[in-house]
């Protein structure tokens, strides 16, 4: 006889053999115990058929016992003939990320040992309305004397109970079991015993694992502290890691229980972290690096609690912060005068703070209007990372049903060193749309009641956001990747789908508030979506693809080193990437696909649609398309297909790491291991091959070190697919976290825009005579900072060009491509030359300018290098000194005549 049991089963019978005995409760619980198992020990001995019981918490008790000679049986009962075991589901979390599933249903050794201790006598169970049979009758059984005289009103109590019972679904009577043989307690001996070696290896490898991870910490700690500025808040960070970490040993059951309250209350305790951060004006901002420009107070390097400012990133802190802050004083309105003689449109310039009904699609600038410039600017950064984490929670737990993996997927995909380089402005905004038009249009078709109200206001938001962000290279393909993937989540899940005809009524409303949102403003717009349409750059691009490169298909394996290295390369942001093993994943997908195809699991949907785009993205960086074939698939707009890979590829390892961990696979080490290899390979082909721009001065080709990276990404793809996965998982996320979470600084107020000598003067100059125009010559670094502090700088940046401007400059200019274009306008003086500007890159122009001719722009200010001077001496043109700072830089008050 062979004996399966679960928790609690050991209670669940001595609960049962004690309502069988209570006299007193006889009369009065009848129809329970008609509903509820029941144990008897009246009947003599008869041979056991398989029964379960399924308690309250959902656990199964199985039992498996051979059967003898037919007796009569009620129709409840099963043929006796064949021994057969029944199984029950068993209800399982399926949260837990560190426990393999075949092993999570075996039994405890204590539960075994418990097993051999258990002794039950062997009734017959005897239908009410038959006779007990013979053999029952020549061996009576020894019954109580209560039991005898209840008897007769047991019987009575059952036929009154069946009519009520006949339609409702009554667990089955579990039958006690005879004395375990010898066979049989050896059989459960050395089941202890291969379970209590089971459980010691397991407890063995989990602390190995415990340890090794411990190390990593270490080494990261020491490695960061050690080689990157300004770490300090490194060490109590690691610390409280390597503490947690640590405690799981004893203590995991606890630190699980805290997880499921964090993760209960993860909206409620993001928005009191958002509160806290943003009162304590904390931002990740690299304003700072002005401080590498004009001369700074000691305030601005104070205001850097961890971490450094970096140069490269001229796209937040020259174009969008000065964009954002000039807005305070343009009074927030959509047409902006600070940076152009004909206005720029603030709502295509970047999504800039707009005091009009927009604003319902745009959080993240909010701030600005509630709060002014000071906490603006902290409400913008702590917004969109805590946004973006929080959304990205939910789109991973849609997708692999697994908080722990929601939780992990949510951190490597918002910390991604390609989404940190690319913070600001359209990349991040543009992946965190998709990602919450998945999570909110899943919803809309899952939720009811007042969720699914919540939903319809939440989809209008999420669309007018999408489309505001205006960045047509990754919105047409995150899109439509979010769209299939939703889609693909509802046919997975169409069993829970709670969606009616009166719904239809959501729906127009959706459409109906997106309409009357976008509407007017699209409209009202139309001119200037036309110009940009029209430009050079970007306007003019259209992209067929095969301009790849080989190596962006893989975890770049220096990327870890960016952080480290910059501002000495010249564009980290160019070659940052993804933590992701997309290509392994494409390796593997077809064996899981027929093992998903086997078991007709519906999970297929998702893998099909992840499979599809990324053979789509991978072929279109390879291949050329005809240019006609490229528009009908929406890509002609994609030059940045390599970010939306990484995206997908992100996506598609956390969905691979779960479903390939839940799902049975014949030879599946074997494939796992070959993958490995093969994956490897490549990798480490791509690294001897690799050419990277700017970097391979610093790392030569097939560098050791490089080569050493590649080795951890792959073992680390190797560990995730294993028992070991923990491990892996782990790898991963110190990666990312050495790798993104160290790109941007963290910085306190708003000393880095404002505290430096020559800002100051600025803002005096704007109260003065806030209607004057000012230019500056020199670096394009220098119009952030005038036009974050207030003053209207003709050559500013540009989001589309101000025809009217150049025209004042020179008319023939107005038909030429060079100033058809979103530009930095660098300025220098060209004494006794006519104007020319010169294009330097496909965003940047500079314009060689007589000094005089700056009149025709009306300049009143102009912020220069005190080397500029004797060019405008050498013309004789009449100008006023009102500041000079130690690192060379004027501020002239021009006098025309």
């Amino acid at each position: 006889m062979k004996f399966w049991k679960r928790k609690n089963a050991k209670s669940e019978i001595e609960q049962e053999e004690l309502e069988t005995n209570d006299q007193t409760e006889a009369e009065n619980t009848a129809d329970e115990r008609m509903s509820e198992p029941v144990l008897t020990k009246d009947s003599a001995q008869d041979d056991q058929e398989e029964t379960q019981v399924v308690s309250e918490d959902a656990v199964v008790f199985r039992v498996v016992a051979k059967t003898a000679e037919p007796e009569p049986q009620s129709t409840s009962e099963q043929p006796r003939e064949k021994q057969e075991v029944q199984d029950l589901p068993l209800e399982k979390d399926g949260e837990g990320i560190q426990e393999d599933e075949a092993e999570s249903e075996e039994l405890s050794v204590d539960e075994l040992q418990d097993l051999e201790e258990i002794e039950i006598e062997t009734p017959k169970t005897t239908p009410v309305d038959q006779e007990p049979s013979s053999s029952t009758k020549s061996e009576p059984a020894q019954l109580d004397e209560t039991d005898n005289q209840d008897a007769g009103v047991l019987q009575e109590e059952q036929e009154k109970t069946i009519a009520k019972n006949q339609n409702k679904k009554v667990d089955p009577v579990v039958q006690p079991t005879s004395p375990l043989s010898e066979q049989e307690r050896l059989w459960l001996r050395q089941s202890i015993d291969e379970m209590e070696d089971k459980k010691q290896r397991k407890k063995g490898w989990d602390l190995a694992m415990i340890l090794l991870e411990e190390i990593l910490i270490l080494v990261a700690t020491i490695s960061v502290g050690t080689f990157f500025p300004n770490s300090a808040l490194i060490i109590p960070m690691s610390a409280v890691a390597l503490v947690v970490n640590l405690l799981r040993i004893w203590y995991s059951d606890a630190l699980n229980k805290g997880f499921d309250f964090l993760y209960k209350w993860r909206w409620l305790i993001a928005l009191i972290v958002f509160a806290l951060l943003v009162l304590a004006k904390v931002h990740t901002s690299n304003a700072a690096a002005y401080m590498y420009n004009f001369q700074a107070d000691p305030s601005v390097e104070n205001s850097i609690f961890f971490g450094r400012p970096r140069l490269i990133r001229t796209d937040e802190y020259v174009v969008q912060l000065p964009y954002y802050w000039s807005q305070f004083y343009n009074d927030f309105q959509e047409i902006s005068h600070q940076m152009s003689v004909s206005g720029q449109n603030m709502i295509l310039g970047y999504n800039a703070p707009v005091r009009d009904i927009t604003m319902i699609g745009k959080p993240f600038v909010l701030g600005y209007l509630l709060l002014g410039n000071e906490y603006g600017i902290s409400w913008y950064f702590c917004a969109k990372t805590i946004l973006m984490f929080m959304v990205a929670i939910e789109m991973f737990n849609i997708l692999v049903k697994n908080r722990y993996l929601a939780v992990f997927g949510a951190f490597v995909l918002t910390f991604a060193p390609a989404t940190q380089w690319w913070y600001s402005p359209h990349f991040y905004d543009v992946i965190f749309w998709a990602c919450t038009l998945f999570v909110v249009g899943y919803w809309f078709f899952m939720a009811c009641g007042w969720k699914k109200w919540l939903m319809t206001i939440l989809a209008i938001c999420s669309l007018t956001g999408f489309v505001l962000a205006i960045f047509p290279s990754l919105q047409v393909p995150l899109g439509v990747l979010a769209f299939f993937l939703m889609i693909a989540c509802l046919i997975r899940d169409r069993d829970q789908l709670q969606f009616k005809k009166t719904d239809l009524f959501n729906v127009i409303v959706v459409i109906a508030g997106v309409g009357i949102v976008l509407g007017p403003t699209l409209w009202g717009m139309r001119d200037d979506i036309q110009i940009l349409m029209n430009t050079a750059y970007p306007g003019s691009r259209v992209s067929v693809g095969g301009d790849g490169q080989f190596w962006r298909l893989f975890v770049n394996p220096v990327s870890i080193m960016q952080s480290f290295l910059d501002p000495a390369l010249l564009n980290n942001s160019e070659i940052s990437s993804y933590t992701h093993f997309g290509i392994a994943c494409m390796m593997f997908y077809p064996f899981l696909r027929f093992a998903l195809f086997k078991k007709k699991d519906r999970q297929a949907w998702v893998g099909d649609v992840l499979m599809i785009a990324m053979i789509i993205e991978v072929t279109f960086m390879f291949v050329q398309f005809p240019e006609w074939l490229s528009k009908l698939m929406l890509l002609s707009y994609c030059n940045r297909m390599n970010t939306v890979f990484g995206v997908t590829a992100t996506i598609f390892t956390i969905w691979m790491i779960q479903v390939a961990f839940q799902t049975e696979m014949r030879f599946k080490k074997t494939i796992i291991f070959l993958v490995f290899a093969v994956y490897a390979c490549g990798a480490f082909v791509t690294v001897k091959f690799m050419d990277i721009p700017h970097f391979n001065d610093f790392i030569p080709q097939g560098s050791l070190v490089v080569y050493g990276f590649m080795i951890g990404i792959t073992v680390a793809f190797y560990l995730t697919m294993t028992r070991f996965r923990q491990l892996g998982l782990a790898g991963m996320i110190l990666w990312t976290a050495c790798s993104g979470c160290l790109v941007n600084p963290i910085m306190i107020g708003s000393a880095s825009v404002t505290d430096y000598p020559i800002a100051k003067k600025t803002r005096q100059l704007v109260e003065e005579n806030p209607d004057a125009w000012w230019a500056y010559m020199g670096s394009n670094i220098r119009a952030g900072l005038l036009t974050a502090n207030g003053a209207k700088v003709i050559n500013g940046v540009n989001f589309y060009p101000d025809f009217e401007k150049w025209e004042m400059l020179d008319p023939d200019l107005i038909d030429s491509d060079t100033i058809n274009r979103y530009a930095h306008i660098q300025m220098t003086p060209t004494p006794n030359q006519e104007t020319e500007v010169v294009l330097n890159r496909p965003d940047l122009v500079t314009v060689h300018i007589d000094p005089y001719d700056l009149e025709k722009w009306d300049v009143r200010y102009l912020m220069a290098d005190e080397d500029y001077l004797p060019a405008l001496d050498a013309v004789e043109l009449p100008y006023d000194i009102l500041y000079q700072d130690q690192e060379g830089q004027v501020i002239l008050e021009l006098e025309w005549k």
